[in-house]
């Protein structure tokens, strides 16, 4: 190990925590904003079932959004220099056009029907509301698409804060919005993409306006920069992946619409994950705090129990959303969830316990994966996760269980597997290319 290397291996954990805390902060932020976002839908004529049409329309829009997963992965490995940022801005606009294509064309009623009728299973109004959820929510790859390079910017540079401050700023807005909507009737699936997209548009001009400076640095930087193709695999590799991870979460609630009584668990189980997605996508963000960290051939046994911790803590803080006067707050008077169906779910946020502490693992791993540019590793694990995860929910549903259980269930499975394929595939890498002193390198996983 050389000077340099033991230097930056001794991270510390304060270091570590400066990093990663704006931006879990960004995540379960960004990430609210869909619960409050149904609290506008929820108050309109339909109710609690809009709560299940936003839940199902952004499945899909996830599963869109997915296939540009993996850009904020490769600008943080490549966008480090001017010809690295010309092309990954390409590689940027590109992938959004042609998600806007792919979700114009899903919103052909034709198509549409497919989609959400044969194979979601919806029906009457829900599926209705779920069509018109999905097709107000267009300009949302557009959106996300624009903020991409920013954010990439910054956290390269490890401006985590400004980057929260962005997203701060859209949850703000969001929460006043949503009172404002609500207090003035304007309630329903409409108004609740109104709500949603002003505040996108604000976090998007802020998140450019800070990183603007960083920006105009990174292209006085000159250096080599990979090439298109390499930067386009990679990208593609980490978006393969979490398009499979999102078409897991299409086909759980395909099942979950399957089994009985749906318009009461279905509900229940979107209430909860309203909950424990955003602390799930807290978790996530352990991948680039790896990313930034990491240091080859260096065992950094801080960062993987930083991620432990981490996964522990968001996976406990939903539970205090089942307390007695909080749930009855948050889930019946907000969410506007039946009291008699409270029980569901409880039951439901109870055994999302351990998501986002799975996730936190898978995500170290990934992290691991992208530093060493091991994209097949990653579409392995993650392969591995779908499979598991519709396995998992297929027994679940044949099984009898409760359609507000099958996902908790099956997503735990997935994010464990995932882990340890990926964790297994990186492993036999290593040995493949460890150097002719093994004894001075550590394993890194």
């Amino acid at each position: 190990m050389s000077s340099k290397q033991l230097k930056e291996s001794q991270v510390k954990y304060s270091e570590i925590s400066k990093f990663y805390i704006p931006l879990a902060l960004q995540a379960v932020s960004q990430s609210f904003t869909y619960p409050l976002v149904a609290i506008v839908a929820a108050r309109g004529e339909d109710g609690a079932m809009n709560i299940a049409a936003l839940g199902q329309a952004h499945v899909i829009l996830f599963f869109l959004l997915s296939f540009g997963a993996g850009l904020i992965t490769s600008g943080m490995v490549y966008c480090v220099n001017s010809e690295g940022y010309k092309r990954f801005n390409l590689i940027n606009k590109c992938f959004m056009f042609f998600i806007l294509i792919v979700q114009v064309l899903a919103c052909i009623p034709q198509i549409a029907d497919i989609i959400f009728s044969s194979i979601m299973g919806l029906e009457g109004k829900l599926y209705n509301s779920t069509y018109l959820a999905f097709l107000l929510s267009i300009p949302f790859p557009i959106m996300f698409n624009f903020r991409n390079i920013s954010l990439v910017v910054l956290l390269n540079h490890k401006k985590t804060g400004k980057a929260f401050s962005a997203t701060l700023s859209r949850i703000l807005s969001t929460i006043i919005l949503s009172f404002i909507f609500t207090c003035i009737g304007l309630t329903g699936i409409f108004w609740a993409a109104v709500c949603q997209s002003i505040p996108i548009l604000f976090e998007v001009f802020l998140m450019n306006f800070f990183a603007r400076e960083t920006i105009r640095k990174v292209k006085s930087i000159r250096g080599d920069s990979a090439s298109l193709s390499e930067m386009i695999i990679l990208t593609f590799s980490f978006s393969a992946g979490k398009m499979l991870m999102a078409f897991s979460a299409y086909a759980v609630a395909a099942f979950a619409a399957r089994a009985p009584d749906p318009t009461i668990m279905l509900p229940a189980y979107y209430a909860a994950s309203g909950i424990c997605n955003p602390l799930a996508f807290a978790a996530s963000r352990i991948q680039a705090t790896v990313i930034s960290f990491a240091v080859k051939f260096v065992k950094n046994v801080k960062l993987f129990n930083f991620s432990i911790i981490v996964g522990l803590i968001t996976g406990l803080i939903p539970l205090i959303f089942t307390l007695p006067l909080i749930s009855d707050w948050y889930y019946v008077t907000l969410q506007k969830i039946p009291f008699e169906n409270m029980k569901y779910v409880r039951q439901t946020a109870f055994l999302l316990i351990l998501i986002p502490f799975s996730v936190a693992l898978r995500s170290y791993v990934e992290g691991w994966a992208a530093f060493h540019r091991k994209p097949t590793s990653v579409i392995a694990g993650q392969g591995v996760y779908l499979g598991m995860v519709v396995a998992a929910a297929f027994f679940a549903f044949n099984l009898g269980c409760q359609g507000n259980m099958i996902g908790p269930i099956a997503l735990f499975i997935g994010n464990i597997s995932a882990a340890g394929i990926l964790a297994l595939t990186l492993k036999i890498n290593e040995e493949k290319e460890i150097k002719p002193q093994p004894s001075q390198y550590l394993n890194q996983i």
